[in-house]
């Protein structure tokens, strides 16, 4: 499990850094720090920002993985680089928003006010259109039977377990019998609420070629839908580590920390290869809908005045949409947020926030 979350934190560190570095001017070219129309015709102080927010990005960066590579023990376990790696992923995420929102104050640009023609969907979408019930089934039952079994038969489990490694054997606790299976129950409700979240989200179509643009439209979002599906059963299948809790001598326990190691990777590479073929198709798809219909993201005049903090805030206490579309996207796609005028957007943030504390208990931070 270490070792599959190792690969992950690097994995979304490289994604981060690349998002980060894109999100001022999306591909697509139709906002500039999230200000619609200010993409088109960038001046001269337009590009002096959009460097000097880039400089800082690297500084960041930069400064990060000295410091990581500093505080990092020089025979360092594998617990120990996931724990670094998690504070730095962290960190960067923090520092690098933060530098977008500082910037896009600084330009200060508002697009273009032209009145947009904008149409609306007459098809509300639906998360059961976008869900097969078996896969639903198998992936909340190998979810939660590493959770069931270890309770019933808890007393028959030995006191003594290997721990981060084949040579470290500790006492047998809740942590240790059932972190892992409470990681991945969080885990799956993390992935659903944000499939649920870009299925039911709210986007604006343009008056003109409203057809074309609305059908490949959905077909991102069931894009989208089959990548948190799969991640859902990755997710799932990391279950089967928990068979370390059968683990009796030294041999089992060397044996098995190599086979975690071989299967969690695999897990991590199985993940990696289909995120970046389904983020190849959805940038397939935006390229599709900026060629045929002339833009991917329709801003909603009514909605200029509820942007904040550069196209990643929105707060409006009169739309009851709880998702929406956002002006700020990448080199693949567009972006989504809540809707910070609707109250339930305050639990759904407490519930995604709580994901580091999640991962610093079952690492044993705390």
């Amino acid at each position: 499990m270490t070792a599959m979350l190792l690969m992950s934190f690097l994995v979304c560190d490289a994604m981060l850094v690349g998002y980060l570095w894109s999100m001022p001017v999306p591909s697509h070219r139709e906002a500039f720090f999230g200000l619609i129309g200010g993409a088109g015709r960038p001046d001269s102080r337009d590009r002096q920002a959009l460097l000097a927010y880039r400089v800082v990005l690297i500084i960041f960066i930069g400064i990060l993985e000295v410091t990581a590579s500093t505080v990092i023990p020089g025979h360092a376990s594998m617990l120990e680089l996931v724990e670094v790696r998690l504070a730095a992923f962290a960190t960067l995420l923090v520092a690098g928003l933060a530098d977008y929102i500082i910037f896009a104050h600084l330009v200060g640009r508002r697009g273009e006010r032209a009145p947009n023609r904008v149409a609306s969907s007459l098809r509300t979408r639906r998360l059961a259109d976008h869900t097969n019930v078996t896969l639903e089934v198998v992936v909340v039952i190998a979810t939660f039977i590493p959770l069931v079994l270890p309770a019933f038969f808890y007393g028959s489990i030995p006191e003594i377990l290997p721990a981060s490694g084949p040579a470290e054997w500790v006492p047998k606790s809740i942590r240790l019998v059932f972190g892992q299976s409470l990681v991945a129950v969080y885990l799956q409700g993390l992935v659903f609420i944000l499939k649920s979240g870009m299925v039911r989200a709210a986007s604006g179509l343009p008056a003109e070629h409203t057809e074309e643009h609305l059908k490949l439209k959905e077909e991102s979002i069931r894009t989208y839908a089959r990548m948190w599906d799969m991640f859902r059963v990755l997710i799932a299948a990391t279950g089967v580590l928990d068979l370390r809790l059968l683990v009796r001598t030294v041999g089992q326990a060397n044996l098995f920390s190599k086979i975690g190691f071989v299967f969690g990777m695999l897990i991590g590479a199985t993940a990696l290869v289909s995120f970046l073929g389904m983020m190849s198709r959805l940038s397939r798809l935006y390229q599709a809908i900026k060629v045929l219909t002339g833009r991917v993201y329709v801003a909603r005049s009514m909605d200029w005045a509820h942007w904040h903090a550069g196209g990643l805030m929105y707060f409006n206490a009169d739309d009851p949409a709880l998702w929406l579309e956002t002006p700020v996207g990448s080199k693949y796609s567009t972006s989504y947020t809540l809707n910070l005028g609707n109250p339930w957007s305050y639990p759904i943030l407490l519930y995604l926030g709580a994901l580091p504390v999640v991962l610093a208990w079952f690492l044993g931070v705390f």
